[in-house]
């Protein structure tokens, strides 16, 4: 429950973001994109299909969520995908699991041209879901992967 009070603030922000559901319920990513947007009243549009790779790109072409929770590898499958562009309901990628490299970061947010918040989240599955979020900053340089760690200085609280 802490998680997910501190992930409608942080991630939800007061604004109506529909999540999508395509990864397992057993995988921990799922608690973000399922229960999230149902304690804001917002919708969970359910993808299925044994290809990963196509659901996320049919994520991505019928552009029906505004808040979409992957792996780095999940969101390399669109890297090359031309439909990313700043004309999009998307507003916010939370991307965590395992290491997320700052040049996939960096050519995500260019295709979004800037209008899509990037959140880097790190949290121990047996524990919690995320414990650690950064939130990218596209004007970092010198970095191999995005860094983990205090998300943003205008929130000065922690769950």
């Amino acid at each position: 429950m802490n998680y997910v009070s501190w992930a409608n603030k942080v991630y939800m922000q007061e604004d109506r973001l529909d999540s999508a559901l395509f990864s397992s319920i057993s995988f921990d990513l799922t608690v973000t994109s399922l229960y999230l947007p149902l304690i804001t009243g917002n919708k969970v549009v359910v993808y299925h299909g044994e290809n990963q790779a196509s659901v996320i790109r049919r994520i991505i072409e019928e552009d029906k969520v505004g808040l979409l929770k992957l792996t780095p590898s999940h969101l390399k499958l669109l890297e090359t995908d031309r439909r990313l562009s700043s004309s999009t309901s998307m507003k916010r990628l939370i991307v965590g699991g395992e290491d997320f490299s700052h040049a996939l970061a960096q050519s995500i947010y260019e295709k979004y041209e800037g209008k899509v918040e990037i959140y880097n989240e790190y949290g121990p599955t047996e524990t919690v879901v995320g414990c650690t979020v950064y939130l990218f900053d596209a004007g970092s340089k010198g970095y191999t992967s995005v860094r983990l760690g205090f998300l943003h200085p205008t929130y000065k609280y922690i769950y």
